[in-house]
C-alpha cells in the first residue's frame, strides 16, 4: 500500500466517529448506527480511487453513508407496509400528568418517523443540512444540484415536518422552522 493510500486510510478512520454519530442520530439505534456506518465505511475504501478531491473527503464519506441510510429506510418502509409497522398517526394521548422525559422521546420518535416518510431528497438535503451546519452551496455540490433546489428542499422537509408535528403537538409550527 502506497503511503497517499495510507492516509487516505486513516482520513477515514479518523471521520469513523463522526459518521457513526450522524447515523446513530438519525436511526435513533445504535447497533443500525454501527452497522450502516460500518457499510459506509467499506464502500468507502473499496471506492477511494474514484475519490477526486480528498478535501471533499468528509462531504463524499458522508454522502455514502446518507446513501446507506437512504438503502436502510426503502427497506425498512417495504418491510413496513408488509407488516403495518409504521403508525398512521400520532400515539394516543395518555392519562394523568406526563413525564417530560417520556414526551420528549415520543417526540424524538415521531420526528424521526416522520423524517422517513418524506421524500428522499428533502430527507437528504434535511439531514446534511443538520451535520455540523453543512452550507447550502456545499450540499448542492455534494448532491449535484442547484442551490435553489437545496432550498426548496429544505423548506418543503421543513414544511412537512412542521405540519405533521403541528397535528402532534396540537397547535401550528408553520413559519417557526427558522432560517438557513
Amino acid at each position: 500500500m502506497d503511503e497517499p493510500e495510507q492516509d487516505l486510510r486513516e482520513a477515514l478512520s479518523a471521520l469513523a466517529d463522526d459518521v457513526h454519530a450522524f447515523l446513530r442520530h438519525h436511526t435513533g439505534d445504535p447497533q443500525v448506527a454501527a452497522d450502516l456506518a460500518q457499510e459506509a465505511l467499506a464502500r468507502a475504501l473499496i471506492s477511494m480511487e474514484t475519490l477526486r478531491d480528498r478535501r471533499a473527503l468528509k462531504g463524499w464519506l458522508f454522502r455514502i453513508a446518507i446513501n446507506r441510510f437512504n438503502d436502510h429506510v426503502r427497506r425498512r418502509k417495504e418491510g413496513a407496509l408488509e407488516e403495518g409497522e409504521i403508525p398512521a398517526g400520532p400515539p394516543m394521548a395518555r392519562h394523568g400528568e406526563p413525564d417530560r422525559e417520556m414526551l420528549t422521546r415520543e417526540l424524538d420518535q415521531v420526528l424521526r418517523e416522520e423524517l422517513l416518510r418524506l421524500p428522499e431528497r428533502q430527507r437528504t438535503v434535511l439531514m446534511l443540512h443538520g451535520i455540523d451546519g453543512v452550507r447550502q452551496r456545499d450540499i448542492a455540490e455534494l448532491l449535484g444540484i442547484s442551490v435553489a433546489a437545496v432550498k426548496m428542499s429544505l423548506y418543503h422537509g421543513r414544511e412537512a415536518l412542521a405540519g405533521k408535528l403541528s397535528r402532534y403537538l396540537g397547535r401550528s409550527l408553520r413559519g417557526k422552522g427558522g432560517s438557513s
